[in-house]
């Protein structure tokens, strides 16, 4: 995280230097990821305790600080602060989870006694400033900066079964627990007394829903919630109808800019009434702790989710429809501007589609004109659909709504969320790329509007050129192949590129000179900030991708990394807890990366390492059966080490993992398999999962290979079962119905056409299917699940597990197979929109994650998965992927 020069380390350093003592008795030291710490050296802190946060926004963070840190350094206290404004305020957004909203300063106590004195002293000393709610804890009191919650204080961790990274919590009997960080309170656990409840008179845990606001608004659901504020769908029991109920928390510690910015909506709407576009408002209320904005309740979609439904089918909104939308939009927006507004965020989620009528705009906070000024500190807008004159903070205008427009029917039309296109202008990847239907006259539009310098100068003027693009008979409707075909990259390109993704993940190795480890930090939030040695999201993962580098291009700081980091992999430890045993999640990965970089490097060593791993995988009971956390995966893993070892052991812990997976198989009268996931998975659990990772679809796939390895019809047979409980659950995809589509668990809507839980996962085990003339129907689905994905996912992001890399690497599986120049065709018009996600930082070469601001070297769902997909692109016709 980049951090910006404010005056909080400053005042940390002023305040430790005037300290009796500090010099000797303390550690300051220096911002690193985005904290300040400042620890006593004589100091032992316990495993687990009480831990104290301060709330604060921006305006207060200053004085808070100045307050609390006498206390802090005459108390002996452990403690970290936000580095900068700029950290503070990406908290306080929730853009670390809102878990993290409000902590700007954390404190580390040594014991029971000394929490409870320092939460008294600190309540004290800041008494009358204020911050925002810390969902994730307890506050000292009504109005107090002191929040609570007992945590670990250790750094200890494990790892759930879904995958997860989590810090530890034990029991006296030594029992451990997952110390989460939620974004509601949770109780301590059963053995820890609440030390506060006898102190200054803790404030109650927030609740679920406000209950009756205002003596007639019942809250009956919770709509949404956000860092600024939650949404409710109420009754107002007065007039009897339904409406929306907007809480913001008073006092949130920057000038109590979130009930002001509360209040503003009410005036916009207000002044906007009556209109046929926006929520009618009913009322503006306040008690003592929060400020609330009763509306119109519209029933409806946003946006977003409705073109996210068409996206999952490979499916666009029709022409007529776009045309429809632009000119409701332009009409809306136009009334705005009449009245000397302008929206200044206008985005997807912000535009609602019900099901009969106009669209409706809902979310009008930052709205603002020369009557009704914008709120200080309410935001700038959103990612993707401001201007760049408005994104560097200046005063939005009509032109700024404009440009909106054209990223919200940029949207529309492709599918492709503004808010997570690649850095830099949208039209990076064409409107044509991404839609090939897309009539010229439209795509002219929409990119005039994204164009500052020529774009129109009214809404009026966009409401006239789409007046004039005529009805839907009279628009030309293109198909891909009224396209040209986009030049194809030389294979040198590829192999360039994945060299240098080489590169950086040397570049950004992170190395432990005390232990000699060598390890990667991804970043992502089911790591928690923890280096995972997992193929998903940690090193085993680029261990795969930097043994293909190494075995490609023999480049010696590439061997040396991947030597350095294998040997690391090998004696890591695991985390504490029971073993995860997957291949994706778990042991069975961490193996399989080292018995590929032993081969590469030709290290007898790690070769046993891996071979060690595999009976230590062996005998784990069986769980999931999916192929990403489960026990297909396993088979998966033993039988490469057979193949590789011809090593009968695995072979026959491969046998014993598939017996068990037919075991476990729900059987229907017809023949049909489905596994369901059992307990302990979170959100999978109860399921029966269709894709590859978590579904049948991988363990067929599985089942397959193992039918190859030992030619025993039981397998053969379950796979073929399986596949037609997979073809039962087929829907049509694209508009003219000729792909395939599925959704991610049985009854559910369909998802979109990815590795994970889609037609690319599903596709996977149909060509296998059709290799060993295994079901009739094969071969037809593959071409069709290859239309749905070569179509229908252009929008995507460039990741493994759900994103370009990995549907490339399907449409790749599928030309080795047929050899069809068309299905090569459709693979380098689809690499062009790979190609545009690339970025180029510091002499060094990236491609982000499923978050364009975030750079993972991840293999799943970061650069070395985009990595592997390049050197398959450098070959077409014979590399085969890394991961089956």
């Amino acid at each position: 995280m980049e951090v910006t020069a404010d005056p909080f380390l400053e005042l940390i350093s002023e305040a430790c230097a005037s300290h009796p003592g500090f010099q000797d008795g303390w550690q300051l030291h220096p911002p690193s990821r985005g904290w300040i710490r400042v620890t006593p050296l004589h100091s032992t802190l316990p495993k687990q305790g009480w831990k104290l946060h301060l709330t604060a926004g921006e305006q207060s963070s200053r004085q808070i600080l100045t307050q609390a840190l006498p206390v802090l350094l005459e108390e002996q206290a452990a403690f970290k602060v936000a580095a900068s404004q700029q950290v503070l305020g990406d908290l306080n957004e929730g853009r670390s989870g809102l878990s993290q909203v409000g902590k700007f300063l954390t404190i580390y106590p040594r014991d029971e006694a000394h929490a409870v004195r320092l939460a008294t002293r600190l309540d004290e000393a800041t008494r009358g400033l204020s911050g925002p709610q810390i969902p994730s804890d307890r506050q000292l009191r009504p109005g107090s900066c002191v929040f609570y919650r007992y945590g670990s204080f250790s750094g200890r961790h494990m790892q759930l079964p879904i995958g997860e990274l989590v810090e530890i919590l034990e029991a006296p009997d030594g029992q451990l627990f997952p110390d989460k960080r939620e974004s509601v309170y949770r109780a301590p656990p059963p053995w820890v007394r609440d030390p506060f409840t006898t102190g200054p008179g803790p404030a109650e845990p927030p609740k679920a829903a406000p209950g009756v606001i205002a003596g007639h608004y019942a809250t009956v659901a919770s709509i949404h919630r956000s860092a600024r504020s939650q949404v409710f769908l109420a009754i107002d029991l007065k007039e009897m109808r339904k409406c929306v109920l907007k809480q913001v928390k008073r006092a949130a510690g920057d000038g109590d800019a979130g009930r002001r910015r509360l209040h503003h909506e009410m005036e916009v709407l207000t002044a906007l009434a009556p209109s046929p576009w926006f929520p009618t408002p009913y009322q503006f209320v306040e008690d003592e702790t929060s400020a609330y904005l009763a509306m119109e309740d519209i029933e409806g979609d946003t946006l977003s989710a409705h073109i996210q439904k068409l996206s999952a089918r490979g499916c666009f909104a029709s022409e007529a429809q776009l045309v429809s939308w632009g000119s409701q939009l332009a009409e809306a927006l136009g009334s705005m501007h009449e009245r000397g507004l302008v929206f200044s965020d206008l985005k997807s989620a912000n535009v609602l589609v019900p099901p009969q009528g106009k669209l409706r705009l809902i979310d009008l906070e930052l709205a603002h004109g020369a009557s009704l000024p914008r709120v200080e500190g309410a935001g700038k807008g959103t990612h993707g659909y401001m201007t760049p004159a408005q994104a560097s903070g200046q005063p939005s205008t009509a032109a700024d709504d404009i440009y909106a427009l054209g990223a919200l029917l940029y949207f529309a039309a492709t599918g492709a969320e503004p808010s997570h296109a690649p850095s830099g202008s949208l039209l990076v990847r064409p409107l044509s790329r991404l839609n090939p239907s897309l009539s010229p006259a439209l795509e002219a539009l929409i990119t005039r509007c994204l164009a500052p310098e020529h774009a129109p100068q009214s809404m009026r003027e966009v409401a006239q050129a789409l007046a004039q693009m005529g009805t839907p008979s009279t628009t030309a409707q293109l198909t891909p192949a009224d396209r040209a075909p986009s030049a194809a990259p030389p294979g040198d390109l590829y192999r360039t590129q994945a060299l240098r993704l080489g590169d950086t993940l040397v570049h950004t190795a992170q190395r432990d000179p005390s232990t000699g480890a060598v390890f990667w930090n991804h970043g992502h939030p089911l790591n928690g900030g923890l280096p995972s040695r997992d193929i998903n999201l940690g090193s085993a993962g680029i261990l795969l991708a930097l043994s293909a580098l190494v075995s490609t291009f023999q480049k010696p700081s590439h061997r040396a990394t991947l030597a350095e980091a294998a040997a690391w992999l090998a004696k890591a430890p695991r985390p504490e807890g029971p073993p995860n045993p997957g291949l994706y999640v778990g042991e069975a990965g961490v193996g399989l990366a080292l018995l590929r970089a032993g081969r590469t490097l030709e290290d007898e060593g790690l070769v046993q390492a891996a071979l060690e791993r595999a009976r230590a995988v062996a005998p784990l009971p069986f769980a999931s059966p999916d192929v990403f956390n489960g026990t297909a995966g396993r088979v998966r893993f033993h039988l490469e080490v057979w193949r590789e070892l011809d090593s009968a052991e695995n072979l026959q812990a491969a046998l014993t993992a598939g017996t068990s997976l037919l075991y476990s198989a729900q059987r229907s009268e017809a023949g049909e398999l489905k596994w369901a996931i059992p307990p302990g998975y979170e959100g999978l659990s109860g399921n029966i999962q269709l894709g590859y990772a978590h579904g049948a679809a991988g363990i067929a796939d599985t089942l397959l290979d193992l039918y190859e390895a030992t030619r025993e019809q039981r397998f053969l047979e379950a796979a073929c079962g399986a596949g037609r409980w997979l073809l039962a659950q087929a829907a049509p995809a694209l508009e003219d119905g000729s792909g395939l589509c599925w959704p991610s668990q049985a009854g559910a809507a369909p998802h979109a056409a990815f590795w994970c839980h889609g037609s690319a996962g599903v596709g996977k085990f149909f060509l296998h299917a059709a290799r060993l003339e295994a079901l009739p129907e094969a071969a037809t689905v593959v071409e069709r699940c290859f239309k749905t994905v070569a179509r229908g996912t252009r929008w995507a992001n460039p990741v493994q597990c759900h994103g370009l890399s990995g549907n490339l690497e399907f449409l790749l599986d599928v030309y080795q197979a047929t050899r069809k120049p068309e299905h090569l065709e459709a693979v380098q018009e689809l690499v062009g929109l790979l190609q545009a996600f690339a970025v180029e930082k510091e002499g060094h070469l990236y491609w982000p994650a499923e978050n364009p601001f975030l750079l993972s070297p991840s293999y799943m769902v970061g650069y070395a998965g985009v990595a592997a997909c390049l050197l398959r692109l450098a070959e077409p016709e014979q590399r085969a992927s890394l991961l089956r």
